[in-house]
């Protein structure tokens, strides 16, 4: 079977108008776009294997639900519409980030995907890209031949449409304030309204830093930094004193000697008394015995 192939086309980056389109909420693709690519041999891209094109054009099938309200990006041309308010997708993330004065400009890409740019002589080719896998395959319509379909294997480039969006300095209006309360300290933190996510995607990233630290001020690092050290003293002066007391009566023990009973216990013959003799030196004068304390029978047992 015979078909024509499409030539190579991008825009003219210096002579084509940016078309600004607002968007009110996030964009939520349905579902069937993750399966809507056209396959584009490589005889109309000059690229190995070909491509697997999202969005390829109009007469190829594409389907308009996969896009914000007026999109009409097609192929690989670089993006020509900003929406603005604007915000990325579901299931998309800020692949591309550019702030200049009081604008934020980002560039859309499907997850796991990365933005590439291609200059040429006068134009600009421009899409997110992504390979599938070579362990898979899928079953998809051939460019320009939208009744005729084909099994495709992986390594190839697959080619997604990239969404531009911005966000301005006075569209603040869009963010409200939220205030989070723990125990007794309370914080205010700036966030989104559930229709209105910020800009660019949680795990993109981008070349703004924020300002507005939540870190603690300088008169609070350093109250917590004399608090800390006037207890640590504390701490050591209660040891100090431990210390000293214990080696004070470790002393005292020493220097006195052992207490020794003097209270008679009976042999077992009954007839002698015993004083167990002191474990200092010197000698124990023994008291003589009374007569009238001599020996005593023992009790017999039952």
């Amino acid at each position: 079977m015979t078909s024509t192939k499409p030539t190579l086309v991008a825009r003219a980056t210096d002579t084509d108008t940016i078309t600004t389109l607002a968007m009110s909420s996030q964009f939520t693709p349905p579902a069937s776009c993750s399966s809507s690519w056209t396959f584009e041999p490589s005889g109309a891209n000059g690229i190995s294997n070909g491509l697997l094109l999202q969005n390829a054009h109009a007469s190829d099938g594409a389907d308009p639900s996969c896009f914000p309200s007026g999109y009409s990006q097609y192929e690989r041309n670089e993006p020509t519409i900003v929406y603005s308010p604007g915000f990325c997708p579901t299931g998309y993330t800020s692949a591309d980030l550019v702030i200049h004065g009081p604008t934020t400009t980002a560039i859309c890409c499907l997850s796991d995907f990365k933005y590439l740019t291609i200059p040429t002589r006068g134009t600009t080719f421009a899409g997110c890209t992504s390979m599938f896998p070579s362990s898979s395959s899928t079953i998809v319509t051939v460019r320009q031949v939208s009744t005729e379909s084909t099994q495709v294997s992986g390594p190839i480039t697959m080619w997604a449409q990239p969404i531009q969006v911005q966000l301005q300095e006075s569209d603040s209006s869009l963010f409200v304030t939220a205030t989070t309360t723990s125990g007794s300290t309370s914080a205010t933190a700036t966030g989104t309204t559930s229709s209105s996510p910020t800009a660019t995607d949680g795990s993109g990233s981008g070349d703004s830093s924020d300002s507005g630290s939540g870190g603690l001020s300088t008169g609070a690092s350093i109250g917590i930094g004399v608090g800390v050290g006037v207890g640590a003293l504390i701490v050591i002066a209660g040891l100090a004193f431990w210390f000293f007391r214990r080696r004070q009566a470790q002393k005292s023990t020493a220097s006195n000697p052992p207490y020794v009973s003097v209270n008679p216990e009976p042999s077992e013959l009954g007839g002698s008394s015993q004083v167990a003799p002191s474990s200092t030196p010197g000698h124990t004068t023994m008291s003589e015995l009374d007569g009238s304390n001599g020996p005593k029978p023992l009790h017999e047992l039952a």
